[in-house]
């Protein structure tokens, strides 16, 4: 699975990413200097009640692809064990190189696995990242025009 698969899976089922990205496009599209600041206010307030769901979704897939990974490394040492005592009992040599080898081999469905599942923590993580920055720029944006409009008005 590629990221654009992830991408549009996760938007798919994941209304708060759905609307996480409506605004974010919107912001992009216009330019954050561009976006009025009643209007930029507004979205920093959505997209910063939003960032809850996203972050947990964050640590699910951190947790989910860790453990994913764990259990890659256990099969695969179950699995050299294994055939390294195959080849004890029918009295085969067999090297560790060609046991690993074959071990890896047996279970690269798992290894494809623990691939997709830190592909789809890496995207959340970076779209994570990706929306603290814009909520960041509008927030310094949002405080220059506070400012501005105080020295304005003395």
């Amino acid at each position: 699975m590629n990221i654009t698969e992830i991408r549009q899976d996760y938007f798919k089922t994941n209304e708060s990413l759905r609307e996480v990205e409506k605004i974010r496009q919107d912001i992009l599209k216009r330019g954050i200097m561009n976006v009025p600041e009643h209007q930029l206010a507004d979205a920093v307030l959505t997209l910063s009640m939003y960032m809850v769901n996203i972050g947990q979704l964050f640590v699910d897939l951190a947790c989910s692809s860790d453990d994913d990974e764990e259990n890659y490394k256990y099969e695969l040492n179950e699995e050299f064990i294994r055939l390294k005592k195959e080849a004890e009992e029918k009295g085969e040599k067999l090297s560790d190189t060609n046991a690993e080898n074959q071990a890896i081999s047996k279970c690269a469905p798992l290894k494809e696995s623990c691939r997709e599942s830190r592909d789809s923590y890496n995207f959340v993580m970076r779209y994570y990242k990706d929306i603290e920055r814009i909520i960041s720029t509008a927030q310094s944006k949002m405080r220059v025009g506070s400012s501005e409009m105080i020295r304005s008005n003395s």
